[in-house]
């Protein structure tokens, strides 16, 4: 369902883009890169597997990232949730842990930076953004090269306007976010904590089918993308 509402987002602010999918936890490999860009944008997707030290997903995510950093330094490229997280540590931040998974729609503070970033959403007087939060983990403080452009270190932009993260999941649906954490994985991560009970539960789903930015954050990432 990950690659579905991918799929529906481009397809629904940029008809006809060509999306390619990779997953480490299935084959250890990873696209192709050079030192011109091989790709409109690279996005690092999130996982409701533990990101555990030493294991040879993780190690090979880590390699491709620091690739990304230091190497093929013309690439734009989008973090999501790890993607966010680990792009931060690579760059000096510390992560937090919270015990609590985080979940559903959330209102998220832009910083002025923020609001000129997504100003198509801003436009009439808005300072924060609603998007789906599916994470324990979090960035304690902004990386250098990094600004934020919403409060706590919920997105971050490269200095150099090259790498754009989100803790959030600008991607996830309700359905999406049902089924991760109906998932035997995110049993074992502790996010199912969060639905102890029918009531917990129903509460929960309801923020999820809250109306989010999800799209229209795109929207704002396609025109990031296309500026030189």
């Amino acid at each position: 369902m990950m690659r579905e509402s991918f799929e529906h987002i481009f397809e629904s602010i940029a008809p006809g883009s060509k999306l390619d999918f990779f997953n480490l936890l299935l084959s250890p490999n990873l696209p192709t890169l050079t030192e011109e860009p091989t790709y409109d944008l690279v996005i690092l997707g999130g996982t409701t597997y533990p990101p555990k030290p030493g294991v040879a997903w993780m190690q090979n995510l880590k390699d491709f990232e620091h690739k990304l950093n230091s190497v093929y330094t013309k690439q734009k490229v989008m973090g999501i949730c790890l993607g966010h997280q680990t792009l931060a540590i690579l760059n000096g931040s510390i992560m937090g842990y919270s015990g609590e998974p985080e979940l559903a729609v959330t209102d998220i503070p832009l910083t002025p930076a923020g609001q000129e970033f997504f100003s198509n959403l801003t436009i009439n007087g808005r300072s924060s953004l609603r998007i789906h939060e599916f994470h324990q983990r979090y960035i304690t403080s902004p990386p250098s090269g990094f600004k934020e452009l919403a409060e706590n270190c919920q997105i971050l932009l490269s200095d150099d306007d090259r790498i754009i993260t989100f803790q959030g999941h600008p991607e996830m649906s309700a359905a999406l976010m049902e089924e991760l954490l109906l998932s035997p994985t995110s049993k074992e991560s502790g996010y199912t904590s969060a639905i102890n009970s029918e009531e917990a539960k129903s509460a929960l789903l309801k923020r999820a089918n809250l109306d989010h930015d999800g799209i229209a954050i795109f929207k704002s990432i396609v025109d990031w993308v296309k500026r030189p």
